[in-house]
C-alpha cells in the first residue's frame, strides 16, 4: 500500500513541477509580449522563451510517449 501511495505522489510531485516550468514561460511571454509592445524592440527574451518552449514541450512529449512503452 506504501508503495502505491509513494509512486502517486511522485507522479503528482512530476506533473506539478512541469506545469510550474510551463507558467513561468506563459508568464515570460506575457512579459515579452508587454515590452514589445510597448517599447517596440526587438528582445533577447524572445529567443530565450522561443528555445525554452520548444526544449520544455519537447521533453514533455518524450516523457509521455516514454512512459507509455
Amino acid at each position: 500500500m506504501l508503495k502505491k501511495q509513494d509512486e502517486m505522489e511522485r507522479h503528482h510531485f512530476s506533473i506539478a513541477s512541469k506545469w510550474t516550468i510551463g507558467y513561468f514561460f506563459i508568464a515570460l511571454f506575457i512579459y515579452s509580449v508587454y515590452t514589445k509592445i510597448t517599447t517596440g524592440q526587438f528582445d533577447i527574451i524572445w529567443l530565450i522563451l522561443m528555445s525554452g518552449l520548444v526544449l520544455f514541450w519537447g521533453i514533455l512529449t518524450w516523457h509521455k510517449y516514454h512512459t507509455r512503452l
